[in-house]
């Protein structure tokens, strides 16, 4: 559809203006798939929360 086209079009500009400034402050971006376990699964299975991972 017309309307999917133009959110991948505008989800793209968006991704490919910001995404420089994500690698270098990354306080700033979106979690990342490389930093996940470091900063989502690490810390509630350190803390004794039971987690499931599922890949």
């Amino acid at each position: 559809s017309i309307q999917k086209s133009e959110a991948n079009a505008s989800f793209f500009k968006y991704v490919s203006k910001n995404y420089l400034s994500w690698l270098d402050d990354q306080s700033k971006g979106p979690l990342m798939s490389h930093q996940l376990m470091k900063k989502a699964v690490l810390p509630k299975m350190e803390s004794g929360i039971p987690t499931f991972f599922i890949l």
